[in-house]
């Protein structure tokens, strides 16, 4: 087994990642925080490039923001607060956030796609290894917003890029650059990011505050597949 790691922002990915590639998207304020909430409820997560017109099949809920705006008729925002609940137990979730689950849909051709956060940091690698055939380039996709970058989303790539070389992983010099940037950024960084503010100018603290403090963990990494995005245990 051989593995490459690399970078690159969402807007170039699909031009990047191969079929034969795996990434791994970070949007950790909120998209990819609220799916490992929903997927270690043992829900089935359907990414929507848009917000849908018709109303949701019989026993499917919907969640998510668009433009940080929760659509009208969802049974919750892109919250990973307003996710924990028992309603949403083993449900089947339609899902949108106008950054990160854009980044998903744009290399949905890979052969796996991943979605990391702080709640599961420790846990990504050890997905990749398990996941990888032969020798295989895992790219990291920070997903940012609106075409910029976010530190809270180079932060988490950093990390788990570090945590892959730290198991033997060879970096891409783009990706070895990236890790050695932005690995060390503190948690003062992700507090005073425009996300943490937009989180807090929108009225969104308790989802900033469990993020950053409440120490939810995951061993489980969701992973991407044709019927949605479930947990892949480890």
């Amino acid at each position: 087994m051989s593995i490459t790691v690399d970078v690159v922002d969402p807007w170039e990915a699909a031009g990047s990642v191969g079929p034969e590639d795996g990434a791994v998207i970070v949007d950790v304020f909120r998209a990819t925080s609220t799916i490992q909430v929903l997927t270690d409820q043992d829900c089935t997560v359907i990414p929507l490039r848009e917000v849908p017109g018709a109303s949701p099949a019989a026993g499917v809920l919907r969640v998510g923001e668009w433009q940080g705006v929760t659509p009208l008729g969802f049974a919750a925002g892109n919250s990973p607060v307003e996710v924990m609940s028992e309603c949403f137990r083993s449900a089947v979730v339609e899902f949108i956030s106008s950054n990160g689950v854009a980044a998903i849909l744009a290399v949905r051709h890979a052969m796996h796609v991943l979605c990391g956060s702080l709640f599961n940091e420790k846990s990504v690698p050890c997905a990749v290894g398990s996941l990888t055939e032969g020798k295989m380039r895992w790219w990291l996709i920070p997903a940012g917003c609106r075409g910029s970058r976010r530190p809270e989303d180079d932060y988490v790539c950093a990390k788990i890029g570090e945590r892959l070389l730290a198991s033997g992983v060879t970096a891409a010099p783009r990706a070895a650059d990236f890790i050695g940037r932005n690995s060390h950024l503190s948690e003062r960084h992700l507090r005073e990011s425009p996300g943490a503010r937009f989180l807090i100018e929108n009225g969104a603290q308790r989802d900033l505050a469990f993020i950053l403090e409440s120490g939810y963990v995951s061993t489980s990494v969701p992973h991407l597949r044709p019927e949605g995005i479930r947990n892949l245990s480890h």
